[in-house]
């Protein structure tokens, strides 16, 4: 009628007319990409989970050369268990894949330190990571818990007592040095430390050990313990040091140390350096208590903390006859070091 044409199947306002069969098609196709990429999610792990955590991440141990995380602990709630032990960490784009180390089975559920197989990945610090278990009794992995990676906020093993076997350095602490170091746990005057000992060099080059810890120290106070061997020495160009060193990603660096030589605080600004060393009246052969808020000092040396808020610090001793040539010979010097401790 009025010359207007009508199909068998009216089509609606929309055009030609579409089957019921095909609309379920498409319909069928539409769950199929929704179901795929909520799966994409959460293999890729970029931001969100399809499922709820079945744990909680504890905590992390970090490199402090580079800042990565190369351990990480978890707990997972109730009565969660892991089969298997392979787990997916993952950021991004990136991902490895890591071993069980050690468990630890509480009241509130089972704890897990986990360590990476290789240095594939690792999270760095300001990475968001997902951890996944990957299981041959499962069919998906299972989504376990997510968390940003943040710098350390207080003093990991303060007092230097855990050390693992075959590592070089106590937990949480890394070995500096142009020489190969002289570090063993002890027991001081009834308190347990780390002994650091520096010897001297057959053609009387500087020598210096240290041990380093990347800690967040701006407008925070540090205190520690040292019981040295010897005094430090008061000079702009000294030949010993024993103490406490903040330094920045630069090498600018304060070196806080004891002598009993003096009898009020020393501020010295070190020879041919931009560093500044810090001696504080103190006795040789006994403990001394020393602590420092950086922000006091920075009117002395304008430290540069790095991305992440973070300084080194570091127990150090160190020998360097060949600043005086007619200093007397040092076979060698050591000191005990204990009580690392942040506070605001």
């Amino acid at each position: 009628m009025n010359g207007a044409h009508y199909d068998s199947e009216p089509g609606g306002i929309f055009g030609p007319a579409i089957s019921f069969k095909a609309i379920r098609l498409w319909l069928s196709l539409l769950v199929l990409v929704a179901a795929l990429l909520a799966s994409s999610q959460g293999c890729a792990n970029n931001g969100k989970s399809p499922v709820p955590p079945t744990g909680k991440i504890l905590g992390w141990e970090l490199n402090p050369k580079n800042n990565t995380a190369v351990a990480l602990t978890f707990q997972l709630y109730g009565k969660n268990k892991f089969p298997d032990g392979v787990f997916d960490v993952a950021s991004g784009n990136e991902h490895s894949y890591w071993d069980i180390a050690n468990t630890t089975s509480t009241a509130d559920g089972d704890r897990v330190r986990i360590v990476a197989r290789s240095k594939t990945f690792l999270p760095y610090v300001g990475d968001r990571i997902w951890i996944y278990e990957e299981s041959s009794k499962a069919n998906s992995p299972l989504f376990i818990a997510s968390a940003l990676i943040e710098g350390a906020k207080e003093v990991i093993n303060p007092n230097f007592v855990e050390w693992r076997a075959g590592y070089p350095a106590p937990t949480g602490w890394t070995r500096v040095g142009n020489l190969s170091p002289i570090i063993k746990q002890v027991q001081a005057q009834g308190r347990i430390g780390i002994e650091i000992t520096a010897e001297q060099s057959p053609a009387r080059a500087p020598v210096q050990v240290a041990l380093e810890q990347l800690l967040p120290l701006s407008n925070r106070k540090l205190s520690f313990d040292i019981l040295p061997s010897a005094d430090c020495s008061v000079s702009s160009l000294p030949t010993l040091l024993i103490g406490v060193q903040i330094a920045d990603d630069q090498g600018r660096a304060l070196t806080y140390c004891v002598s009993s030589k003096v009898i009020s605080r020393k501020i010295i600004a070190m020879q041919d350096t931009e560093n500044v060393l810090i001696v504080l009246p103190g006795r040789i052969h006994s403990w001394n208590h020393l602590e420092t808020k950086i922000s006091d000092a920075q009117s002395l040396l304008d430290l540069k903390s790095n991305d992440f808020g973070m300084l080194h610090a570091k127990a150090i001793v160190l020998l360097n006859p060949s600043a005086n040539g007619s200093a007397p010979v040092i076979p060698s010097v050591s000191a005990v070091f204990s009580g690392f401790k942040l506070s605001p």
